[in-house]
C-alpha cells in the first residue's frame, strides 16, 4: 500500500519508523505500543 508520511494515515509508529528512510531501503522496526495505538479510540484497533 502507499501513504503520505507525516500525515497521520498511518500509526505513529510507522511514521517515525520511516522518518529519513530512501527508496529501496529496508528496516526492521518495533513499535512500542503507545505509538500503535490510539488512545482516544479503541474501536480502531
Amino acid at each position: 500500500f502507499t501513504f503520505v508520511l507525516g500525515r497521520g494515515e498511518v500509526i505513529r509508529g510507522m511514521d517515525i519508523a520511516m522518518e529519513g528512510m530512501c527508496v529501496g531501503e529496508q528496516r526492521k522496526v518495533t513499535i512500542p505500543p503507545e505509538e500503535g495505538f490510539d488512545e482516544e479510540d479503541e474501536t480502531s484497533v
